[in-house]
């Protein structure tokens, strides 16, 4: 995708990269459809040849290639962390007329058949992490095989997660393009994070029920791929209950629902550059072993401080991973 520079969407009217972001809800909204741009600019009021040129300006790229992209991060996404299911059945499930179809689409971005590319990245308990076992350690416990005959010989460490439920929720959000499509606490996401503190005591938001996440718009991995970066939302997560106070919202915030669900949770406080090894721990050691499939609901980052305000650099948050059972 092509990077949107900070300074390009400054010169963006603000009501315009609102009706983009629209559109970009209602795309992920219809999948495994692919909606055509006319269809698209109905459901966003914007005519649409605007729609067109607002959205290349906006995300760097067409309504038809992001529409496009959106299936492949889904079929990314299933190939990998959904074992049991067959290519052919991640064709037709994420939209695709033919199998022939989705290699021609699949192989076009990544250089590689989609059955290629789930044989090299195959999920299971990975070796690349165990560079990072004495970081790990301390987000570990240590899990006893045979505790009722009290014999440690079989224990081994595991990632401390809580396996939790989330109640939808609404989510109102300032969405980033571009460099900043990423889950990391770019100083750019907390002024964000800062705006929507300040939007959330204004309007008297805050609740026991509403937290501040970052949500990426496509899987978390730990391989590259030429098309996964996606938009990425620095969101306020309020309760139903509190909608009726959305439509009174300025419009440089969206909201789009926040479908909740079963999360495992790891809570971490550190440096940033470990927060992504944590995440590696646990899609690549828990996750096998726990009877859970990785979900392609959003992943979110709870964040709790600003990490460029902290006297000690730290960073902390909840990083959930969004869990289904195998079907």
């Amino acid at each position: 995708m092509t990077s949107t520079s900070a300074s390009t969407l400054e010169n963006i009217p603000v009501h315009h990269t609102a009706a983009v972001n629209r559109a970009v809800d209602y795309i992920r909204s219809r999948f495994p459809a692919t909606p055509a741009l006319n269809e698209v600019a109905a459901a966003v009021s914007v005519s649409p040849y605007h729609l067109h040129r607002l959205f290349k300006a906006v995300t760097g790229e067409t309504l038809h290639g992001f529409a496009s992209r959106v299936k492949l991060q889904h079929a990314v996404h299933r190939l990998v962390y959904w074992g049991s299911a067959s290519a052919t059945e991640i064709a037709y499930d994420c939209g695709y007329s033919s199998m022939a179809v989705f290699s021609r689409a699949f192989k076009g971005a990544a250089g590689v058949s989609p059955t290629d590319f789930r044989t090299a990245h195959v999920l299971q308990n990975s070796k690349i992490c165990k560079a990072d076992r004495s970081l790990s350690q301390s987000y570990s416990g240590l899990w006893a095989y045979n505790e009722e005959g009290g014999d440690r010989a079989g224990a081994a460490r595991r990632l401390k997660v809580a396996v939790r439920e989330f109640a939808p929720a609404h989510l109102i959000y300032l969405r980033h393009y571009g460099e900043y499509a990423y889950a990391q606490p770019h100083p750019v996401l907390q002024r964000s994070f800062a705006r929507l503190n300040r939007l959330a005591n204004a309007m008297e938001l805050w609740s026991a029920a509403a937290f501040l996440t970052g949500t990426a718009h496509g899987p978390w991995t730990r391989f590259a791929f030429p098309l996964l970066p996606g938009p990425y939302d620095a969101g306020l997560a309020v309760p139903a209950a509190a909608g009726e106070a959305i439509p009174r919202l300025p419009e440089e915030f969206g909201v789009r629902p926040w479908p909740g669900g079963t999360y495992a949770v790891v809570h971490f406080e550190g440096h940033l550059a470990d927060a992504d090894n944590v995440a590696g721990v646990l899609l690549e050691e828990w996750l096998p072993d726990s009877g859970y499939l990785y979900d392609d609901r959003p992943a979110a980052v709870v964040t709790y401080n600003n990490p460029y305000g902290d006297p000690e650099g730290r960073w902390v948050v909840d990083l959930c991973l969004p869990l289904r059972l195998p079907s």
